[in-house]
């Protein structure tokens, strides 16, 4: 998805068109949170090309969605339908590479939903090794 680039010394970056792929909306949803100061889209190299930064990205879907992170505790997580893991961000590379694999297979493809981790965890799934949000204490 994303690419390395410099700015700022190497950081993960992506086009606008990337970021409305990864984040499931349309690219005029992308441009509206540009307009709206939700993104702040960086020129790279001098070409007039305008990329998004992935963190920001991250953050921006993480508003929306209603996810808190607080004192490093993730109170919302994202899950696919038949996935058997949550992730704490809808752009976690396993879980683009576990819906690749389902896509492989031949299975319906379904949406990335963001639930409490508790839905997640009674629904039987473990949290991502690539991304591992904290359990939330109860």
């Amino acid at each position: 998805m994303g690419r390395e680039d410099s700015v700022a010394g190497a950081e993960a970056l992506v086009t606008r068109h990337e970021a409305a792929s990864a984040a499931g909306v349309t690219y005029n949803t992308i441009l509206l949170w540009i307009r709206a100061g939700r993104l702040h889209p960086v020129e790279v190299g001098g070409t007039g090309r305008r990329v998004i930064r992935l963190p920001e990205l991250e953050s921006a879907l993480a508003r929306r969605d209603g996810l808190r992170r607080e004192e490093g505790v993730w109170s919302r997580v994202f899950v696919s339908g038949a996935g058997r893991s949550y992730h704490a961000t809808p752009l976690c590379p396993l879980l683009k590479w576990g819906q690749g694999q389902a896509a492989e297979r031949g299975h319906v493809m379904t949406k990335i939903v963001c639930v409490s981790m508790g839905e997640a965890r009674e629904r039987g799934r473990s949290a991502c090794r690539g991304c591992i949000p904290t359990p939330v204490t109860q």
